[in-house]
């Protein structure tokens, strides 16, 4: 987005933003500050939009490891651990997913210097299962996308358009994206399990329903009773927060690793089990007493993305959006 350095190394001093970037900043605010309530961190997203904006490009771009750590509060070492495989189920892949790159410190000494890329930075925080990981990822997600809109629209000449044209709130744009990318995952879990004659493996039910009642914290009698529907008459994801469709797409996305119902079980069952205990499951579980609302249907969310996708809003398509 400015002209400094390409690198991708934590940025060294503030860029000024832009008016287009001042204005996107205080929709971010607004928008996460109500969404995020107390939760929400300021600082950590002015320093997010501080290293982005100081960026060439966000597109294509790698964000240095070294400020992912700073701004997830993580020593290095354990967070190294992670992101190479040591510890947890990433599955990352060196030269696609990060990059290393060796190069010599003031003193001499051939140091490694991590890259991310923006999907590989969005993973790295749910995996580190602490609620730092999931607020900063969703703060990420925020600037980030926006960022790109922004750009898009000054490459089209388009200024105007960023302060005057009504658009999708981004909250509401990353929700869609949430809930579309759990349905897809979904999609290609059951069509691995799908058995000759195009029936479905009897454990499809069960990984399924292992997952909702993992992220969210109670099965989907329970959540039936919380909402008083019956249980067939609702879907469970319709009513899990951005953060918590987040957590699916991890489960779902490890699930699809494997080619075996029964190796799907055994890795999900080991999984569930180490994030049930996790500090980030505590902050992902639906609340004692607290009546979840729905927060994104698939009708919804394909709806939403297509008026993004669409050219040009209309004045009926914007009252639709607002009707959804």
């Amino acid at each position: 987005m400015s002209s400094s350095s390409s690198s991708g190394d934590a940025v060294a001093g503030k860029v000024p933003f832009s008016q287009e970037m001042q204005a996107l900043m205080m929709r971010v605010h607004s928008e996460m500050g109500n969404r995020l309530k107390g939760k929400y961190d300021r600082a950590k997203a002015e320093a997010i939009a501080n290293y982005l904006w100081a960026l060439p490009s966000v597109d294509g771009c790698t964000i240095d490891f070294d400020f992912v750590c700073q701004i997830l509060g993580q020593q290095k070492k354990n967070a190294l651990r992670l992101l190479t495989g040591q510890r947890g189920h990433l599955w990352l892949i060196e030269g696609v997913d990060y990059k290393k790159m060796s190069r010599q410190s003031e003193h001499g000494q051939m140091v490694n210097k991590y890259y991310l890329t923006p999907k590989t930075l969005k993973k790295f925080c749910i995996a580190s299962q602490t609620e730092s990981g999931a607020v900063v990822r969703e703060i990420f997600v925020q600037i980030y996308d926006g960022l790109r809109e922004l750009k898009q629209a000054l490459d089209a000449g388009e200024v105007a358009l960023v302060r005057t044209q009504p658009t999708v709130p981004l909250a509401l744009e990353s929700s869609a994206r949430e809930r579309l990318k759990t349905c897809d995952l979904t999609k290609a879990v059951n069509a691995k399990l799908c058995l000759p004659g195009k029936r479905m493996d009897a454990r499809v039910g069960f990984l399924h329903a292992k997952i909702n009642e993992s992220v969210m914290g109670m099965t989907k009698q329970e959540l039936a009773e919380q909402i008083n529907k019956k249980k067939s008459s609702f879907v469970a994801r319709d009513y899990m927060s951005d953060a918590q469709q987040s957590q699916t797409a991890v489960f779902l996305a490890l699930s699809n690793s494997f080619g075996d119902a029964e190796e799907m079980r055994t890795a999900l069952m080991q999984s569930t089990r180490e994030f049930d205990t996790s500090v980030l499951a505590r902050f992902l579980h639906n609340k004692p007493g607290e009546v979840p609302a729905k927060n994104m249907t698939l009708k919804r969310a394909r709806d939403t993305v297509a008026l993004i996708e669409d050219a040009g809003p209309t004045p009926k398509r914007g009252r639709q959006l607002t009707l959804m």
